[in-house]
């Protein structure tokens, strides 16, 4: 018969406190998306809600983000802290969001002057975001609205700063 000690594996402390962590950050997003569903949240409990699953989050929670960006109406500000958020977690489905908040057609019945400059806001947002999930399949993209003169100058200039973000990532990546 194999005793208790035999059976389990050699305890290391870094490993079960990795683990541990890992677990509690699991759930704490798990919270936090859920709460994130509250009406009476503040513009700025919703906020810190969104950037701190930028924080501990990881490319799977960009879903929870997602889901409920796109059920619910927010405040241009916690949809801009969204946007970097979706940045830091990363993976496709943040990815493909970014892009289309990127692209996304601007209304033509509009007041440029205030919404066109939360478009560019958030937009430039998008691109930026987009560079810090360090995907180089988005350049191409990235380029090609950065030549746009269409497009406004901050998200043309956002635009080229993905790209360098992407490169300087990928060149470490290479060393």
């Amino acid at each position: 018969m194999q005793s208790v000690s035999d059976s389990l594996r050699v305890f290391q402390p870094e490993d079960s406190i990795s683990e541990a962590e890992v677990m509690a950050r699991r759930l704490e997003v798990q919270q936090l998306v859920a709460a994130m569903k509250n009406k009476d949240l503040t513009d700025e409990q919703l906020n810190e809600i969104v950037k701190r699953i930028g924080q501990i989050g990881q490319a799977q929670d960009a879903s929870g983000i997602i889901d409920w960006l796109n059920a619910t109406k927010v405040n241009w500000v916690v949809k801009e802290n969204s946007l970097e958020s979706l940045g830091k977690l990363g993976g496709p489905e943040a990815q493909a969001f970014l892009i289309k908040e990127l692209t996304k057609e601007m209304p033509r019945d509009i007041d440029l002057d205030y919404y066109g400059d939360i478009q560019a806001t958030l937009r430039s947002n998008a691109a930026v975001a987009l560079g810090r999930c360090g995907d180089e399949s988005t350049i191409d993209l990235l380029v090609q609205l950065s030549n746009d003169e269409s497009q406004f100058k901050r998200v043309r200039e956002a635009c080229l700063k993905a790209i360098r973000m992407i490169k300087n990532r990928s060149s470490r990546a290479e060393e």
